[in-house]
C-alpha cells in the first residue's frame, strides 16, 4: 500500500518517476496526474488524459481491464498484468503493443481507497524480439524435422565432428552402413578401420584436410561392415561450419549407400568390355580380307578400288570407336595402364603431322615448329589425345578451313593447343564438354558417342595435367592441355 499525506508530495513522486504513472481519482476514475513516461507509452497528450474518465481516455481497451480497476477500489488489493497485448490508439493510429501494468490503490488517512496509481511499462521491443526468436526456432525445428524425414527417406546417414575435440556423433543409419549396431559406439578411428585398405589413407587425408583447412569433402570408398562383413560402396559429402562462439567449427555431412549404383556401373563396364572384345575379332578378320581384296583388285577398276578404300576407312573408324569403349571400360574399372616414359614431345608431334598429311584431304592443317622438350608420359595415349583433338576440330569445322596445332614450353610444363575455325562451343556446354557421353546440342549432325573428350580428359588427369577449351561461339574453338616437363 502507498500512504501519502499530501497531493503535492504525490505529484512530485509521479512526475519524476522513471516509469509511466497515471493517478486516478477513486471517486470518479478521472485522471489527476500523469507523467511523460506514461504519455510516451500511451501515445497520447496530457490533455487527452487529464480530467478525462480513464475508460473514456482509453476507450479502445476499457472492456479488458475495467472490472479489475473496480475491484482494486473495492477490495484495496493491487492488480498486475504482465506483457499484455493491447491495441492502443497511439498518435491517432491503432498500434499493437505489449505492456505490463499495475493498478495500485492509494489510501487516505482513514484507510479508504482515495486514488489508484497505474504503473505502466512498455515491453513491446522485448516481446517482439522474443516472438521473432520463437518463430525462428519453430521454423528451424520444422526444417530439422523435414530434413530428418528427407534423410530417412533417402536412407542417408549423418555425422557431426567437433573440430577441436574430434567428438564423433552419428545416427543409427550411418552405423548400419559401417556394419555397427545402433547401440554400439563408433569413433572416427573405428569408422576408418572399416574402410578397405586401398581407400583408407585417401579418406583419412581428405577428412583431415577438410577439417583443418575447410577444403571440399566429397569422397567415394568401399567398406567392410564390422558385424555383417558386407562390402558396401559409400559416398560421403561434408562441409565445415564455424560455431557462433568462434571457438571451434562443426564438420557435418551425410553418407549414402551407392552399392547398387557401383554394381550397375560394373555390369555396364563388363558388358561394354565383352561386346567390344567380341566385335574386334570379326572386324580384324574383315579388315584382313579387305586388304587381300585390295592387293588382288585390278588397278584399272576404279569403282572397286574406291569401294575397298572406303570400306577400310569405315573399318578403321569402327575399330577406333570400339577401342574408345574398351578404354572407357578399363578406365572406370581402374584397369587402364599408363606406360609412362621420358620422350621428346616434338618427335611425337612430328609423327602425328606426317600421319595427318596422309589421312587428311579436307582441311588446311598447320603444325607450328616447336623446340625439343621431354615429358614423362604414356607416349601412345598422349598421341591418342592429340589425334582426338585434331579429329574433333575436323568434325566440327567446315571443309577447307584451317586447323592450327602448336606446342609451347611454359615454365615447368608444355602446353599444346588445337585451334579450329568451326562452330565453337556455347558457354553453357564448356564445363560439361569433358563429361562422359556428353554431346553438345547442335543442328549439325556429327557421328560419335561423345567419349573422345572424356577419355582425353581422363588421360591428361592421370598425367597430372590440365585440359580445357576456350571458344568464341560460332567462330571457332581452341582446345588446350598441359603436361609437366622432365629434366633431361
Amino acid at each position: 500500500m502507498i500512504e501519502l499525506k499530501y497531493d503535492q508530495d504525490l505529484q512530485t513522486v509521479v512526475l519524476h518517476a522513471p516509469i509511466g504513472i497515471c493517478i486516478l481519482s477513486a471517486a470518479n476514475l478521472k485522471a489527476e496526474i500523469v507523467n511523460d513516461k506514461f504519455l510516451e507509452v500511451a501515445g497520447k497528450t496530457s490533455d487527452m488524459i487529464i480530467g478525462k474518465h480513464y475508460c473514456d481516455a482509453f476507450a479502445e481497451v476499457r472492456q479488458y481491464h475495467e472490472q479489475a480497476l473496480n475491484d482494486v477500489i473495492r477490495y484495496a488489493e493491487p492488480y498486475q498484468a504482465n506483457e499484455v497485448e493491447l491495441e492502443l490508439i497511439r498518435h491517432g493510429n491503432p498500434e499493437k503493443v505489449y505492456v505490463t501494468f499495475v493498478y495500485s490503490p492509494i489510501l487516505d488517512m482513514q484507510g479508504f481507497v482515495s486514488k489508484v496509481a497505474i504503473w505502466l511499462l512498455d515491453n513491446t521491443p522485448q516481446v517482439m524480439a522474443r516472438l521473432k526468436t520463437e518463430a525462428a526456432n519453430k521454423e528451424l525445428e520444422l526444417a530439422q524435422d523435414a530434413l530428418k524425414v528427407a534423410l530417412s527417406a533417402a536412407n542417408f546417414g549423418t555425422w557431426y565432428i567437433h573440430s577441436v575435440t574430434r567428438a564423433f556423433v552419428t545416427d543409427a543409419r550411418l552405423k548400419e552402413l559401417f556394419g555397427y549396431e545402433p547401440d554400439q559406439e563408433l569413433s572416427i578411428e573405428q569408422a576408418l578401420a572399416q574402410i578397405t585398405d586401398e581407400y583408407r589413407d585417401y579418406v583419412s587425408t581428405a577428412l583431415e584436410n577438410a577439417i583443418n583447412k575447410g577444403g571440399d569433402y566429397d569422397v567415394t570408398y568401399s567398406v567392410i561392415g564390422l558385424n555383417d562383413r558386407k562390402l558396401r560402396w559409400l559416398r560421403a559429402i561434408g562441409n565445415l561450419k564455424a560455431d557462433p562462439s568462434g571457438e571451434f567449427s562443426a564438420f557435418t555431412g551425410v553418407v549414402m549407400d551407392i552399392t547398387e549404383q557401383k554394381r550397375d556401373e560394373q555390369r555396364k563396364n563388363d558388358f561394354i568390355g565383352i561386346v567390344s572384345h567380341e566385335l574386334k575379332t570379326p572386324l580384324t578378320s574383315l579388315k584382313a580380307y579387305l586388304q587381300v581384296l585390295q592387293a588382288k583388285a585390278n588397278a584399272d577398276d576404279t569403282f572397286t578400288n574406291s569401294a575397298l578404300n572406303q570400306s577400310v576407312k569405315q573399318i578403321r573408324k569402327m575399330t577406333t570407336m570400339i577401342n574408345s569403349f574398351l578404354n572407357v571400360s578399363r578406365l572406370e574399372a581402374g584397369k587402364i595402364h599408363m606406360n609412362k616414359q621420358s620422350f621428346d614431345m616434338s618427335l611425337l608431334i612430328k609423327e602425328i603431322e606426317e600421319e595427318t598429311e596422309v589421312m587428311n584431304a579436307s582441311h588446311h592443317i598447320m603444325f607450328e615448329e616447336m623446340e625439343t622438350v621431354f615429358v614423362n608420359a604414356d607416349r601412345d595415349k598422349i598421341g591418342q589425345v592429340i589425334s582426338n583433338l585434331i579429329s574433333n576440330a575436323m568434325k566440327y569445322s567446315n571443309v577447307g578451313t584451317t586447323i592450327r596445332i602448336a606446342c609451347i614450353k611454359m615454365d615447368n610444363t608444355i602446353q599444346l593447343s588445337v585451334k579450329d575455325e568451326g562452330i565453337g562451343v556455347a558457354e553453357k556446354d564448356r564445363e560439361q564438354l569433358f563429361d562422359r557421353y556428353y554431346r553438345v546440342e547442335s543442328n549439325t549432325l556429327v557421328s560419335g558417342f561423345g567419349i573422345g573428350l572424356y577419355l582425353s580428359a581422363e588421360i591428361i588427369d592421370h598425367h597430372q595435367g590440365k585440359i580445357w577449351v576456350e571458344s568464341d561461339f560460332g567462330k571457332g574453338s581452341v582446345f588446350y592441355f598441359t603436361l609437366p616437363l622432365v629434366d633431361v
